[in-house]
């Protein structure tokens, strides 16, 4: 004993002894299949939020830039003068430069849309349909909507210029709310992840603490003595992240495809998108390298209570 003692006081020790928690010994399968699970979970709110958002940009991007002019039927006037306003509606959108195309609806579409509302073939046939114009514009920021507003209101009082975007205020917010939902999910399973492996550390520490004692007693450094635990922690971590993410990604896919068309596509699409297809990636070596961060400063506060 006094021997060991003085090997302490004179160095560190740097020999090779049986391993604490061996390399080569799969971590318990309770423990294996938890952070499986949780990883599970994880990714399914992952891949969720990575679809919402896909959907959410491309509605974005459908309506940002765009502006709808309606010309609507004037009681008592003949369809030549609603044709009319229609001409200087269109020969003002031609003088815009910042009005990269428009589209006019044609009557018939027009009234193929009215139909759910009103019924079939029940429109009186000289009733004038209002026109619509839909409008794409270079950058809504820089395109000023009241001064063709104003300009519009010289051809007639009833033509009004909207702007697409408010109509799917409401849909935008629903989304959003959504993000913040997963995003919430994804926090709170991370948090249980953490309270895992603090919690596997500790029991493992208290499992060994024999042999931790007669290493710390011989001079192991605190480094030495957690490197066993943080590689198990480090295969664990990247084996439940990999097998996790794989059957997550299967899952979502098959529960999304039964509710909405074209999922598989889509979410392919949104995966392989350069921003999430890195951060997919980069998971099953984030969170591997997290676990053994989270590790490492368990072992190593536990440690400082030994003599």
């Amino acid at each position: 004993m006094e021997k060991l003692i003085g090997m302490n006081k004179k160095k560190h020790f740097k020999g090779r002894i049986s391993r604490i928690y061996s390399f080569k010994r799969r971590p318990p399968f309770f423990l294996f299949s938890l952070v499986t699970c949780m990883i599970f979970l994880m990714s399914i709110s992952f891949y969720s939020g990575i679809y919402v958002d896909f959907k959410l940009d491309i509605l974005e991007q459908k309506f940002e830039d765009s502006l709808t002019i309606q010309i609507p039927g004037t009681y008592g006037k003949t369809k030549k003068y609603h044709t009319n306003q229609l001409t200087k509606v269109i020969n003002l959108i031609k003088q815009n430069p910042k009005i990269k195309k428009f589209n006019v609806i044609t009557d018939q579409e027009a009234i193929s849309l009215l139909e759910p509302w009103v019924g079939k073939n029940s429109l009186p046939k000289d009733i004038i349909i209002p026109t619509i114009i839909d409008l794409r514009v270079n950058k809504i920021k820089d395109f000023n909507i009241i001064q063709i507003e104003k300009k519009l209101k010289k051809i007639s009082q009833n033509i009004k210029i909207f702007h697409n975007v408010k109509y799917i205020q409401p849909n935008l917010r629903t989304i959003k709310t959504i993000k913040i939902i997963v995003l919430t999910i994804v926090l709170i399973t991370l948090l249980s992840l953490v309270f895992i492996i603090i919690t596997s550390a500790k029991t493992n520490i208290s499992l060994n603490s024999n042999t931790i004692e007669i290493l710390h007693l011989i001079g192991a450094r605190k480094n030495y003595i957690a490197k066993e635990f943080i590689i198990q922690n480090l295969i664990m971590g990247f084996s439940t992240t990999i097998i996790g993410l794989i059957i997550g990604f299967l899952c979502i896919i098959f529960i999304g495809s039964l509710y909405f068309e074209n999922f598989y596509i889509d979410l392919i699409k949104a995966t392989i998108n350069l921003r999430y297809l890195t951060f997919v990636l980069f998971l099953p070596i984030i969170i591997p390298l997290f676990f053994c961060l989270i590790t490492y400063l368990t072992i190593v506060n536990n440690l400082k209570k030994l003599p």
